[in-house]
Order: C-alpha cells, then sequence, then structure tokens
C-alpha cells in the first residue's frame, strides 16, 4: 500500500515542540502533510497516511481523540498525558479515545506517570522514552568554548559564572506562537546546533538535556524546586547527571563545568531501540544529521551566539514570564484540587471516626452489661453452693461422677 507520510507539527510558545519534530522527520522519506498536534480531532486523511504522534497530549482537550479513520496508521510512542488535568484526562478516557489507542497499539508512554495512567486504562503499552534521544549528531559543528545555561534559575547561572572562567550563555527556548512554521523549525534547528557546539550544557528542560545526551554533550539536568515536575519526568531524569538548584549553588564542584563528568550511557538502550522501533514502522532513516539548512545560515562564533541569545532572550521575555505564569496557573490548579482530594478524605475519616467512637461507646456499655450479668450469675452460683441442699446431695454427685467413669470404660 502506497501511504502519504505526516509530520506533527505546532502553535505553542516553545520550540521544544519543533525539536520533537524534527527528531520524527529523518525517518519520513519525504514529508506530505504537516498537522497541528492540538487539533488533531479536526483533521483526517484523505488517502492512506503514516503519522509519528509522538509528543506532550493534550493543550486543548478538545483536540483529542484523533478521527478513528481507516486511512490513519499512526505510531503511537513518546507520549506524555498531563493526567493531572481533569479535562485532559477525561478526554483520554473517552471510549472513542480508548478505541482509538486500543485500535493502534501498543502506546508508548514517555514516562512513568503516562504508562501508569495507560495500564490503569486496560491498554496495551509500554516505556518508550523520548524521540528526542535519537537526533544525530552533525560531524559539520564543531565543539566551542562556551557553556550553554538554558532556562536555568538566575542564582544557578550566578554560581556557574563564579566557577568557571568560561563563557556562560544564557538561553530560553520560550517564544512567541506567531512565528511561521517554516521559522519554527530553522529557530529549532539552530539551537540544536547550540546543544551540540557547546562544551556543556545546563538546562531544566527535557528537550534540551535529550538532544544533548544524542549529542554526546555533557549536560546538567537542573531540578528547580519552584518547577520541576517529578511525574513528567519520571523515567527519564535518571538519564542525565541532575542536581537540585539548591545542590548545585551549595557544591558546585559535584558537577565541574571545566571538566563535565561524561553522560551516563543508559540513554543508549533506549535510543537504540526507538530507532528500530520507528524506522520499522515507516521503512526509511536518513541517518543524517538533524539540520536541513546550509551551515552558512548558522552563526556560531561565540560573539554571535550571545547576540542571538541575548535578543531571543529580551524579545520574547514576555513570552517567558506568560510561560511562568501558565505554569504558576497550573500548580495552583494541582493544589488546589489536593487539597479539595485531601478536604474530601479527611470529612470521609471524620465521619469514620464519629461512627467508630458510636461503636465504642456502644461496645463499652455491652461490656458493662454483661460484667454485670457475670456478676449476677457468679453470686448465684456462690448462692448455690452455699445452700444446705448443695451440701446435702454433695455425696450423690460424686457417686454419679464415679459411675460416669466406670461407664466410659
Amino acid at each position: 500500500m502506497e501511504y502519504k507520510f505526516a509530520l506533527l507539527n505546532y502553535s505553542t510558545e516553545n520550540i521544544g515542540d519543533e525539536v520533537q519534530s524534527i527528531a520524527a522527520r529523518r525517518f519520513l522519506p519525504r514529508i506530505d502533510e504537516y498537522v497541528d498536534r492540538d487539533k488533531l480531532a479536526e483533521w483526517e486523511p484523505n488517502q492512506p497516511t503514516k503519522l509519528i504522534m509522538n509528543g506532550w497530549y493534550n493543550r486543548d482537550p478538545k483536540g483529542w481523540p484523533p478521527k478513528n479513520s481507516d486511512l490513519l496508521k499512526p505510531l503511537l510512542t513518546s507520549i506524555h498525558v498531563s493526567v493531572k488535568d481533569d479535562a485532559v484526562r477525561e478526554a483520554f478516557e473517552t471510549t472513542e479515545s480508548l478505541d482509538f489507542l486500543k485500535k493502534n497499539g501498543p502506546v508508548g508512554a514517555r514516562d512513568e506517570q503516562t504508562l501508569e495512567f495507560f495500564k490503569q486504562q486496560g491498554l496495551e503499552t509500554y516505556f518508550s522514552g523520548c524521540v528526542t534521544l535519537t537526533l544525530q549528531r552533525d560531524p559539520d559543528i564543531k565543539k566551542q568554548d562556551f557553556i550553554l545555561a538554558v532556562d536555568v534559575p538566575k542564582d544557578v547561572v550566578k554560581k556557574m559564572r563564579e566557577s568557571t572562567k568560561r563563557e556562560v550563555i544564557e538561553l530560553s527556548v520560550y517564544h512567541y506562537p506567531f512565528l511561521e512554521n517554516e521559522e519554527r523549525f530553522k529557530v529549532a534547528e539552530y539551537m540544536l546546533a547550540l546543544y551540540q557546539s557547546a562544551h556543556a550544557v545546563v538546562t531544566t528542560r527535557l528537550h534540551c538535556f535529550m538532544p544533548s545526551l544524542a549529542f554526546e554533550t555533557p549536560v546538567l539536568l537542573i531540578k528547580d524546586s519552584e518547577k520541576y515536575e517529578p511525574a513528567r519526568y519520571g523515567g527519564l531524569d535518571t538519564l542525565p547527571h541532575s542536581l537540585t538548584d539548591k545542590e548545585y549553588i551549595e557544591h558546585p564542584e559535584k558537577y565541574p563545568l571545566d571538566n563535565p563528568l561524561p553522560n551516563p550511557t543508559e540513554y543508549q538502550t533506549i535510543r537504540e531501540e526507538m530507532i528500530e522501533r520507528i524506522q520499522g514502522f515507516t521503512g526509511y532513516s536518513n541517518n543524517a544529521t538533524f539540520r536541513t539548512l546550509p551551515l552558512s545560515e548558522f552563526p556560531l562564533s561565540i560573539s554571535a551566539i550571545r547576540i542571538f541569545a541575548f535578543t531571543w532572550s529580551s524579545t520574547f521575555k514576555k513570552a517567558l514570564l506568560e510561560g511562568d505564569v501558565a505554569w504558576d496557573e497550573e500548580r495552583i490548579a494541582d493544589f488546589e484540587r489536593i487539597v479539595a482530594e485531601q478536604a474530601e478524605e479527611i470529612s470521609i475519616l471524620n465521619t469514620t471516626k464519629q461512627e467508630l467512637h458510636q461503636d465504642i461507646k456502644s461496645l463499652n456499655n455491652e461490656i458493662v452489661s454483661k460484667n454485670i450479668e457475670i456478676d449476677y450469675l457468679t453470686n448465684e452460683i456462690k448462692k448455690i453452693e452455699n445452700s444446705l441442699s448443695w451440701k446435702l446431695t454433695k455425696p450423690l454427685r460424686e457417686m454419679k461422677s464415679v459411675l460416669k467413669k466406670i461407664i466410659k470404660r
């Protein structure tokens, strides 16, 4: 059967989304169509189409699930579901969603939280890791003498600069979503070139430390105490070296920037398995660099990188702040949900406690009543044993006891 090949694109403020599609596109013999990840429910192929459906689902719950078309052949891999978002979770739990996932499974979960969610839904699932681990190094991009800090807290950057004589260049993956599709992919390619050319990378970003591992660039994951999500990174945050922001500030020697630690190698198994899986799905891999643009279009001198990073971050500072606000709003929503759940549990426990108190009170009353009855019966026994008739019949009772023993023999 002849297939068209589609690739996910995005209208978000995070260039890390394009990084995921750049990783996926090396396995496509061509790109016949772009499909907005957050509007999959509105799209339906007009002829048999293969689509690698990796990514974070779903900013807009109304965008899920895709139409259950026989013309769509998806590879469900490297998927993260925002299960803490009630609307997103409910969208994935619908009959339509589960039918789609079961029909096109097994489903590859990017992280352990999503894996557990899929298991709870009765889906055939496995831990896939992230498709960005399959990115290929570019042999024409040379190592340079700068250190890249990607969306790293200011106090960590300050400590980094105190710990090395190399230039530390700050960069953010945030931008305004008004960039055209082609522009977004160009910027993503350039950022990947920076990740590869850096002496070392320090980041809080998933789609920065994963490509850095793939490029064999020494990388440190900073677990920001204000923003780090253990659930979203579960199963992935053990692949690079990592420190909390406080740990790094107090002990920068744990990750010396001038002589960074070699990356752990556990990611390589995930990478190789994913390459085999995706190549088996599309029947193609160009085994080429992530770069499609001429190297001349990538300003890679340190001064040019410095200017780009400063201009980019300054221009899109509002987007970064809006991203922080959105993050804080999401955290508040999570905390409110947790508070509501805890309050409900406390209410249930209080009700149980009251019921138990009533039960205990009732049992205590019953115990008192039984003790009174025991005392009464004990007194009655004593009265009988002290009576004249009981004493007079003692020989008779003893004889009766002897006879019983003889009969038993």
